[in-house]
């Protein structure tokens, strides 16, 4: 089916733009998201409800960037496909007058939809590092602790192969982290490398949500048993420890 041409002008309604869908792209290098989650299921509720958030967006010639709404733009692509055009509720940002170094934070803090996944927020991390921000300006500015910072800067920073088995979703991030803390990536890697992989345990998936490549086990938190209080003790050395008597 044909597209039908962009509307010549968008619509003003109450505190919002309502514009096109079709109007609606995405800077893939502002957008941190890999794992999208259940995009049929968003879409399907699109089109039985519409869009009853506002998307968060700034202006880029005829079209609108998404700075806030990465799965509903993709929910309404699916839309789009059966023929299905909607007009969108904005809330439309001057990108000249923007902070940009806040748009990146907002991705982490300001959230309303699916959580980051660890990865991600640790992309969105790194990005603030490359603005100049510190540990401590990161930890202040987004409320989150000392320790899941630096767990999260330490993937950022972590070997290009561990990181590509995380996002393949052959080690979840958070075994990534700890081996990481632990000094156990070699190890690791070697594992991935032989192509033994033991199968998941009934630990919760925290990334991706479907299944791994066929013939691509996970490895496990079992399969190398990191110390978890070790490697906390490794981020957090101001914890105190008390010894009960006997």
């Amino acid at each position: 089916m044909s597209k039908a041409p962009l509307p010549l002008q968008d619509s003003y309604k109450r505190d919002y733009w309502y514009v096109d869908s079709r109007r609606l792209i995405v800077d893939d290098e502002y957008n941190a998201r890999e794992d999208y989650g259940n995009i049929q299921g968003l879409a399907d509720e699109i089109e039985a409800q519409g869009v009853t958030t506002p998307l968060k967006c700034y202006k880029k010639g005829e079209y609108y960037v998404v700075i806030r709404g990465h799965r509903r733009r993709l929910a309404l692509k699916l839309l789009e496909e059966k023929g299905l055009f909607l007009m969108v509720p904005t809330l439309t940002e001057d990108k000249a007058k923007a902070n940009t170094e806040q748009w990146v934070l907002d991705l982490i803090i300001s959230n309303g939809g699916k959580d980051l996944t660890p990865w991600e927020q640790a992309k969105v991390l790194l990005r603030l590092e490359n603005f100049g921000w510190n540990e401590k300006d990161i930890i202040q500015r987004s409320g989150r602790s000392k320790v899941y910072v630096r767990r999260l800067l330490s993937l950022a920073h972590a070997p290009q192969k561990l990181i590509n088995l995380v996002r393949e979703g052959r080690v979840r991030a958070t075994l990534a982290m700890d081996v990481i803390a632990e000094g156990t990536v070699s190890e690791l890697l070697e594992k991935a490398e032989q192509g033994t992989l033991p199968a998941p345990n009934s630990e919760q998936e925290l990334f991706p949500t479907e299944a791994p490549p066929v013939g691509k086990e996970r490895i496990t938190r079992g399969d190398l048993k990191p110390n978890s209080w070790k490697a906390f003790r490794k981020w957090s050395k101001e914890v105190d420890i008390k010894e009960l008597p006997a």
